[in-house]
């Protein structure tokens, strides 16, 4: 079996902002996990969504998200509610951003690690593999 790995938000970001300095090692780095096998969530894909609107514009941000989710090597990981319980406790103990929590949670609970450039926040959640952007 594969093992998949969530794709952090800001390293999808990177991917499309060709003149940021993260790009290129965000697209080296998501080449190669398309062999691995690469997993979203809805939370990635609003936060994706939100970011590129305002970097890019609606039109292009759609364009570049359904690209992404209709890629043969993003699996789109829907969230369980026992996943979304156990994320808020995570991040009531260890202050992480919810957002974060849920990625994380959801990651532990399908055996993924993450990719991101947010190594300080996901190192603070035990038995997660975090693969540090940089």
């Amino acid at each position: 079996m594969v093992a998949l790995i969530f794709v952090d938000s800001n390293v999808w970001i990177f991917l499309n902002m060709e003149n940021y300095p993260e790009h290129p090692m965000s697209r080296e780095k998501i080449n190669y996990l398309r062999t691995e096998g690469i997993a979203t969530n809805l939370v990635v894909v609003s936060e994706v969504f939100h970011k590129l609107s305002l970097l890019l514009d609606r039109s292009r941000a759609l364009v570049r998200l359904t690209k992404m989710l209709d890629s043969a090597d993003v699996s789109y990981i829907p969230t369980e509610a026992h996943t979304a319980r156990k994320a808020v406790r995570l991040s009531a103990m260890t202050r992480l951003r919810i957002n974060d929590a849920i990625i994380a949670e959801q990651a532990l609970a399908i055996g993924a690690g993450v990719l991101t450039d947010n190594v300080k926040d996901f190192r603070k959640v035990r038995g997660l593999k975090v693969i540090p952007l940089r």
